[in-house]
């Protein structure tokens, strides 16, 4: 089988116009740039399990060949597609085959010189045999102008104009704003006031691998019991966008965290954490509280998901024999690096300060098991963290002393004094 883009001397197939099959030398091909026509919903996503494939329907790939990994593809309406070729080089079409009752373009692309290639139909979505596609290519030309109905998949290609980049934050180039009229009230995400209830506790946000953003959030009391705003008494729950944060789903309560608080085991469970590790497995990790004042009743624990959080494993414990006077907190200090997940936590069951002892701990194994590596040179009376991997692969993570310096002036005592923690790369690994 010829993967594609892989053109050198190898040969591949293509299906003629009587529906034989035949082999004929490749060529030397470059990757098209386009330009989208009449579509201002288009986007540039990354082809992985999971992606919503047009703009008007919520159809997502099940399915694709090893030889379309990562690549990228154009979400369009699935009633047109149109584009110029700005520059010349090869495309790849997916389209239904010819089968009764499918919207195919397969006779379209082959009026105007795509081929087939040697890749089996394949199931793009759902699980229908409708829904099987072809695989067909071309070596484009500048200047070249297509129009394809209802409808095709269009990827391959370098960059497509026009047509809003998802993509471009994990290539390294430059994020977008959106609303990009800065300032401005910026897109409502959670509207807590309608219920009078407050977001004390934590947020967190992760990307899947199939391109989707999850973002967690809390919902907690307001009231004098729940320190008028400011407590953690409640439940998480979460949302889901699949088009980069301009919309986002109708919250889901995160089961176990709803459970927690609906029962008498604990006053509430919290999602403090998630990231998503090397092989897209996303982990979530849970604070136990006793009560409204931000006491720990019990160790953290973590969930698994492997469907891009369309459902959870767990709880599962960091360690089996830690307390909560070993781990029981954590913030922003989850982060994947040179393939391993790293999570900072500090022990103690107390409110603030004074805590146990802050540790950080690593997955080699996507989140399947958790250790401890080291104990940070923090004190007992430090709050509040960030952790990350710096550019040469130092890990750093940095905190602050909780209370005010009674020492110094008043209007230095809001200013907290920043503490960093950079673990020895040459000290044996647990």
């Amino acid at each position: 089988m010829c993967k594609l883009g892989m053109y050198t001397t190898r040969m591949f197939s293509v299906l003629v116009a009587v529906g034989t099959v035949v082999s004929c030398p490749t060529y030397a091909a470059d990757r098209a740039v386009i330009k989208v026509r009449g579509d201002s919903k288009a986007e540039v996503m990354w082809f992985r399990s999971g992606a919503v494939l047009f703009t008007d329907r919520g159809f997502r790939l099940t399915d694709f060949p090893a030889a379309l990994a990562e690549e990228k593809f154009l979400r369009s309406s699935i009633d047109a597609t149109e584009f110029d070729v700005v520059r010349g080089g090869r495309l790849i079409v997916l389209t239904h085959q010819l089968i009764l009752g499918a919207a195919s373009q397969a006779e379209t692309l082959e009026k105007q010189g795509f081929v087939r290639t040697k890749e089996d139909r394949f199931q793009l979505f759902e699980t229908r045999e409708i829904d099987q596609v072809l695989v067909y290519e071309k070596q484009t030309t500048f200047g070249e102008s297509y129009r394809f109905g209802k409808w095709v998949v269009v990827l391959g290609f370098e960059d497509a104009r026009s047509a809003r980049n998802r993509t471009r934050a994990t290539e390294g180039k430059p994020f977008f704003v959106y609303p990009a009229d800065t300032p401005n009230t910026g897109v409502l995400f959670v509207d807590r006031q309608t219920e009078d209830h407050s977001g004390h506790g934590h947020n967190s946000i992760a990307e899947c691998r199939n391109g989707d953003i999850i973002a967690f959030y809390s919902v907690t009391g307001t009231g004098a019991d729940n320190w008028n705003g400011h407590g953690s008494a409640g439940w998480s729950e979460y949302r889901r966008s699949t088009d980069g944060g301009l919309t986002w789903s109708t919250p889901s309560p995160f089961e176990y965290s709803k459970r927690m608080w609906e029962g008498t085991e604990m006053c509430s469970a919290l999602v403090y954490s998630v990231v998503t590790t090397p092989n897209g497995t996303l982990v979530a990790t849970v604070i136990h509280y006793a009560n409204e004042k931000w006491e720990k009743q019990r160790a953290p624990a973590y969930f698994l998901s492997k469907d891009q959080g369309q459902t959870w494993q767990g709880p599962r414990a960091f360690d089996e024999s830690a307390t909560v006077q070993d781990i029981a907190y954590t913030m922003d200090t989850s982060f994947v690096h040179a393939g391993e997940i790293f999570i900072v936590f500090r022990g103690g069951g107390s409110n603030m300060t004074p805590g146990g002892p802050q540790t950080l701990w690593v997955s080699s194994d996507n989140g399947e098991s958790f250790r401890q590596r080291s104990v940070l040179p923090f004190d007992d009376a430090t709050y509040y963290w960030a952790a990350g991997a710096l550019d040469h692969g130092e890990i750093i993570v940095y905190t602050y002393d909780a209370q005010p310096q009674r020492a110094l002036p008043l209007g230095r005592q809001t200013v907290p004094r920043r503490r960093e923690a950079r673990p020895d790369p040459t000290l044996p690994r647990a």
